[in-house]
């Protein structure tokens, strides 16, 4: 809930309240989806509010980041800046899976990476949506 806090701060004022809700029950969804195909026959609930924050911190990293330019193109230096933030969150979750290892804290891995790539989606036509022209 620190994270949804911190996090829904900042990205408030670019994609607005009704951008935020909306974000967060898509994302939820994209999360339990993602959570599902993994693992269709799993008996554990998915239970928590992670994958939709994950959602959160994939519109921060796409809108707070910064694009390297290591290409002429734009489009190919966005490529490669969502393949890196896409990269860096599912080896984090990896990381974060391994090291609670099976001594009972259980992690919904492709949750949170089904809500992270909700959230690559989502941001730049919610930052459209809340500044287009009137």
């Amino acid at each position: 809930m620190l994270a949804l806090w911190i996090v829904g701060r900042q990205i408030e004022p670019l994609i607005g309240a009704s951008g935020l809700i909306f974000a967060y029950f898509v994302g939820a969804a994209a999360a339990a989806a993602a959570q599902y195909v993994a693992g269709p026959a799993m008996d554990v609930p998915m239970v928590g509010a992670s994958g939709a924050i994950s959602t959160l911190f994939g519109i921060q990293g796409l809108l707070f980041g910064r694009p390297t330019n290591l290409f002429r193109s734009p489009l190919a230096n966005r490529i490669l800046f969502l393949g890196w933030l896409l990269g860096f969150w599912v080896v984090l979750n990896l990381a974060l899976a391994f090291l609670a290892g099976t001594g009972g804290m259980m992690l919904a891995t492709p949750a949170h990476i089904g809500g992270f790539v909700a959230g690559l989606a989502l941001a730049i036509p919610l930052l459209r949506r809340r500044y287009r022209p009137a």
